[in-house]
């Protein structure tokens, strides 16, 4: 089990997101350890969420794929703001 304090002395955010993600992708109950919801809003503020799949992380963030002419894609356009939401239920 990872110790709250252990991960607290991590000053980059992303360092910290990637111990976790390696921590529950050993874990046996827990599938998927890279899903996330994406929260996305188009211009109005009218907010969609959806699974998708962690690819990466880097010095700029989470990186996964999508297709920019899906209405995720779109949205991301319109308003580059969004929400991610990773759930490790074991």
């Amino acid at each position: 089990m990872i110790k709250n304090n252990s991960l607290a002395l991590l000053s980059v955010p992303y360092e910290r997101l990637r111990k976790l993600i390696e921590f529950y992708e050993k874990e046996k109950n827990i599938i998927d350890a890279n899903a996330m919801t994406l929260a996305t809003a188009t211009k109005e503020a009218r907010p969609s969420a959806r699974m998708v799949l962690l690819k990466a992380l880097d010095e700029r963030g989470p990186v996964f794929y999508t297709n920019m002419e899906s209405r995720k894609g779109r949205e991301i356009e319109e308003n580059p703001y969004a929400s991610l939401l990773f759930y490790w239920r074991n």
